[in-house]
C-alpha cells in the first residue's frame, strides 16, 4: 500500500487523479478506489491514500492531473517535494495563447484588452508603428487589424496604454498619452481618452484625463495606463503606474470623489499594468462595484496576482486572505512578458 502523501493547494480548484498507461498493462492494473477526485479549498491541506497493484510484467506510471493547475510551491514546483508521483500537463492555467507567428505583422506590442457582449476581443498597439488595434476571437485567433485613433499634437510622440468598450454607445475608447523625456525623467504632457467605432473610425469625442503633478523618479509626473469602464456608474478607471494609485473619472474627465486610491488589501504592493472593473449588480449602487488590479505583493516581485478590492481599493475580506487569482508561472520556453490588460 502506498503510504499517505501530503500536498498543498495554493489555488482553489479540484484535483483529479489520472493514470498514464501504455500497452497491455491496463488490464493488469488494479486501483482502489477505482477513481479519486478531491476538492481542495484555498489554503487547505488534504491527505488521501490510493492503492495501485500491478499484476503484469511492465512498469506502470501515473501522474496527478489538475482541473485547475496549482501555483508553484517552493522552487518552481507545483507540488510539495514529498508529493507522490509527478504533475501532468503544462504549468499554469493558460486558457488561450497567441504568438507573434499568428499575427501577419513584423512585430506587435498588444496593450490592454476589452471584450464586447458578443465575444469580440480587441487589444491595442502600444507604440509600434503604425498604431493599430487587433481584433481576436475568444480563442485568441487573429481576425484583423485596423488603425486606431491617436493624437500627437503636443509632443509628436503618441502611445496607447489602454482600450475599453462602452456597451451603451457600442464604441471603443483608447487611452492616448503624449510623453517626453526631460532631464532624464519621463513626463506625460497630456493624457486623452479617444472614442471610435469598432472599425477605429474616430467619433471626435475626447476626454482629457487628470495627471498627477508629481511622481517618484524616473517619472516626473503621473503615468496613466490600463483602462476599464463601469457602465453602472459611467466611470472610467485607470492606473497611475508612476504613483501606484487607481483613478476614477466621470464622462467629463472630473476625478470622482475619494480618488485616487491605493489597494489596501496589499499595503506596500506595487501596481502593474492591468486593471479591470466589475460593475454594480445592485441597480447601480456604487457600494457593489469591485476593482481587479494586478499587483506585485511586497517581497514577491515575481509572483504577481490579480486581487479583488472594493471600489476604493479596500480589502473585501478584512481579517482573512484577500480574494485573489494567482497568475500561473511563466513558461520557461517562452519569451518574457508581463500582463498589460
Amino acid at each position: 500500500m502506498t503510504p499517505p502523501r501530503r500536498h498543498r493547494a495554493l489555488l482553489a480548484g479540484a484535483l483529479l487523479l489520472g493514470l498514464v498507461l501504455g500497452g497491455s498493462a491496463r488490464a493488469q492494473l488494479a486501483v482502489e478506489p477505482e477513481a479519486l477526485s478531491v476538492a481542495v479549498a484555498q489554503g487547505e491541506e488534504v491527505t488521501q491514500t490510493l492503492t495501485l497493484r500491478n499484476a503484469g510484467s511492465k512498469a506502470i506510471a501515473f501522474c496527478l492531473s489538475f482541473e485547475r493547475p496549482l501555483q508553484p510551491d517552493g522552487s518552481g514546483l507545483r507540488l510539495s517535494v514529498d508529493a507522490l508521483g509527478s504533475a501532468c500537463g503544462d504549468y499554469g492555467e493558460v486558457l488561450a495563447l497567441v504568438g507573434e507567428e499568428a499575427i501577419p505583422f513584423p512585430s506587435w506590442s498588444p496593450y490592454g484588452l476589452t471584450m464586447t457582449p458578443d465575444g469580440r476581443l480587441f487589444t491595442a498597439e502600444y507604440s509600434n508603428f503604425p498604431l493599430q488595434t487587433y481584433e481576436l476571437t475568444p480563442e485568441l485567433a487573429f481576425v484583423r487589424a485596423f488603425p486606431q485613433p491617436e493624437v500627437d499634437e503636443l509632443t509628436n510622440n503618441a502611445v496607447t496604454t489602454g482600450v475599453a468598450y462602452n456597451a451603451e454607445t457600442g464604441t471603443l475608447w483608447w487611452l492616448n498619452i503624449e510623453d517626453s523625456i526631460v532631464n532624464h525623467q519621463f513626463r506625460v504632457d497630456r493624457a486623452l481618452l479617444l472614442e471610435g467605432d469598432l472599425d477605429g473610425t474616430p467619433t471626435g469625442r475626447r476626454i482629457e484625463l487628470p495627471v498627477a503633478e508629481t511622481a517618484p523618479p524616473p517619472n516626473e509626473n503621473g503615468r496613466p495606463v490600463g483602462l476599464a469602464y463601469d457602465p453602472s456608474r459611467r466611470w472610467f478607471y485607470y492606473t497611475d503606474i508612476a504613483n501606484e494609485t487607481i483613478w476614477a473619472v466621470d464622462s467629463l474627465g472630473s476625478v470622482v470623489d475619494g480618488y485616487p486610491v491605493q489597494p489596501a488589501a496589499y499595503p506596500g504592493a506595487s501596481l502593474a499594468f492591468g486593471l479591470d472593473v466589475l460593475p454594480s449588480d445592485t441597480g447601480g449602487q456604487a457600494e457593489s462595484v469591485r476593482l481587479e488590479p494586478y499587483v506585485n505583493p511586497p517581497g514577491l516581485s515575481t509572483l504577481g496576482r490579480v486581487t479583488v478590492t472594493d471600489r476604493y481599493g479596500g480589502d473585501t475580506a478584512p481579517g482573512a486572505e484577500p480574494l485573489e487569482t494567482p497568475l500561473p508561472p511563466r513558461n520557461p520556453n517562452a519569451p518574457p512578458g508581463v500582463p498589460s490588460g
